[in-house]
C-alpha cells in the first residue's frame, strides 16, 4: 500500500491515509474482512499457499546467458566458470521442480499460468479495496460536512422565508445539500450491495 502512496498507522487499530486525503481510516470500517485480525489472518493462508513458489530459492541459481556475453566468448576460464555453473544451475532447477511435484513441462505452464492468475485476483482485489476506500474516503468527508452545517440547514428548514440568512449562508448550504445528496446515495448504495451480497 506504501507503493501506491498509502500511509499506514500502527495502533490499537490499523488505518491508512492516501497522500491526498486529510484523514486516516481505520481498515476495520471497509468491512469485517479488512479487520488487521483478518488481513493478518489473510496474509498467513497467501503464504502457506504459496510456499511452494516458482521464485528463485537460495538452491536455485540463475542460469548466465552466454550468446550474447563478451566476457564469456574472449575468456577461456571464465567460459569454464560459466559452463559449470549453468549445469549446476539447471540441475537444482530440475531438483526444486521435482520438490514441487512438477515433472513435465505442461505441468510447469500450468503453475505459471495458475500464479499469474493469482496475481491478477490480487491486484483486482487491491484495486477493489482502492475504490472503496475512496468512497469511504468522501463519505466521512461528507459526514464531517453535514455535521459541521447541520445547524445552518436546520434554522433554514424552520425559517424559510429569511432570505437575509439564506443569502449569507449560501455556500455553506450548497455544501451541506450537495454533501447530504452523495452520502444518502453512497448509503443506498452501500445497502443495496451488503443485501446482495447476502442473497448469494
Amino acid at each position: 500500500m506504501e507503493a501506491n502512496d498509502y500511509e499506514i498507522k500502527q495502533g490499537k487499530h490499523i488505518a491508512f491515509k492516501h497522500k491526498d486525503k486529510e484523514r486516516f481510516t481505520r481498515a476495520k470500517t471497509i468491512g469485517e474482512d479488512y479487520t488487521e485480525e483478518n488481513i493478518r489472518k489473510k496474509i498467513a493462508e497467501d503464504k502457506a499457499k504459496n510456499t511452494i513458489s516458482l521464485s528463485p530459492t537460495k538452491s536455485m541459481k540463475k542460469v548466465i546467458d552466454t550468446e550474447n556475453n563478451e566476457k564469456y566468448k574472449e575468456h577461456k576460464a571464465y567460459e569454464m566458470w560459466v559452463r559449470k555453473h549453468n549445469v549446476t544451475a539447471i540441475t537444482d532447477t530440475i531438483l526444486e521442480m521435482k520438490k514441487m511435484g512438477i515433472t513435465t513441462k505442461a505441468e510447469l505452464e500450468n503453475r505459471i499460468e495458475k500464479a499469474y492468475e493469482d496475481r491478477q485476483n490480487i491486484l483486482t482485489k487491491i484495486k477493489e479495496i482502492e475504490k472503496r476506500q475512496t468512497i469511504l474516503d468522501t463519505a466521512i468527508e461528507d459526514v464531517n460536512t453535514v455535521l459541521k452545517y447541520k445547524i445552518i440547514a436546520d434554522y433554514l428548514k424552520k425559517n424559510p422565508d429569511d432570505k437575509g440568512f439564506s443569502n449569507e449562508y449560501s455556500k455553506e448550504i450548497k455544501l451541506y445539500k450537495s454533501s447530504f445528496k452523495r452520502l444518502k446515495k453512497t448509503l443506498i448504495g452501500y445497502l443495496i450491495q451488503r443485501d446482495y451480497s447476502k442473497k448469494e
